[in-house]
């Protein structure tokens, strides 16, 4: 009868891409039989259709039916769609909520750590603790657990204790290693913590400009300008117009070779922005120091 022709109409809607008017019409008659297994498999029959298509009208139906598909028994989808959702605000918080509270050990704690992100992005650091204490109450593997108290530590800004839990993991993120930086950055100088960031690095064969900075700017610190200085050459390899690590490698050669500081702070000093004109400076000064100390005064 009636409900026959729906369905018919639904397969149509379907073929047609009109994906919306097939959800509406499976909603209604799911109102009339709550629970039905056929139902929720069609609604997620749809919601597939839309995946692969238009990632926008996917994004439309769940918040209008996800709620729906929102079961234990869906969970394979759930985490189709939390990929799907990702940066969608509202939407793609619920379904990490849900995850977080239903699904293995594993994927809980991925979407806690994605959820703790999140509140701190937001400047939620009420939830984005919450996060975290629900994360370290999960039976996780050593690494997770070091990662877990370091995001904690990192998190309550104590960034000394977040530097010493990080560097224990054995196998480094890229997460990881950008949480050793940042904590690097915040925290008063500490060689084990460079020196760490500096293996965990090489190790991952992955390192960004932002990363080898940060590495070079800690070894400066420390007074190591050995190592400030490989890696200042390493940022300018990667990125030959980075004024930062000119002047930076220019103040660090001055010590070591006149003539290479010379070219590289006259490089850096090339327009008008600060560094530009703490190059000029610092060629300035060099200059009449060399002077003075030749006597032509």
């Amino acid at each position: 009868g009636k409900e026959e022709l729906t369905s018919i109409q639904i397969d149509l809607d379907v073929k047609e891409k009109k994906y919306k008017d097939a959800a509406e019409s499976i909603k209604k008659l799911h109102a009339k039989a709550p629970g039905s297994k056929e139902m929720l498999d069609r609604m997620e029959g749809v919601m597939s259709e839309a995946m692969q298509g238009d990632n926008s009208q996917f994004v439309d139906l769940w918040l209008t039916y996800g709620t729906m598909l929102l079961d234990k028994s869906r969970e394979p989808f759930i985490l189709k769609a939390r990929d799907a959702l990702k940066d969608t605000g509202k939407s793609y918080v619920d379904v990490l909520t849900w995850i977080s509270k239903n699904s293995s050990d594993t994927e809980r704690h991925k979407a806690l750590g994605e959820l703790t992100d999140i509140y701190s992005d937001s400047g939620d650091k009420a939830s984005a603790i919450r996060s975290l204490a629900e994360m370290k109450n999960l039976k996780l593997p050593g690494d997770d657990l070091l990662r877990t108290e370091a995001r904690i530590n990192f998190t309550n800004r104590d960034y000394n204790e977040a530097l010493k839990l990080a560097i224990l993991i054995k196998h480094f993120s890229k997460e990881d290693i950008g949480l050793i930086r940042d904590a690097i950055l915040m925290s008063p100088k500490n060689e084990t913590a460079v020196l760490s960031y500096e293996k965990a690095l090489k190790n991952s064969g992955s390192g960004t400009t932002e990363d080898y900075l940060a590495l070079a700017d800690a070894f400066y610190d420390l007074g190591n300008m050995e190592g400030a200085t490989g890696y200042y050459k390493k940022v300018l390899s990667l990125d030959p117009a980075n004024q930062w690590a000119s002047y930076r490698l220019g103040a660090v050669l001055s010590v070591l070779s006149t003539v290479e500081s010379e070219a590289l702070l006259k490089d850096a000093g090339n327009g008008d922005s600060t560094i530009n004109r703490l190059s000029k400076a610092a060629l300035k000064e060099r200059r009449i120091n060399k002077r003075i100390s030749e006597g032509n005064f």
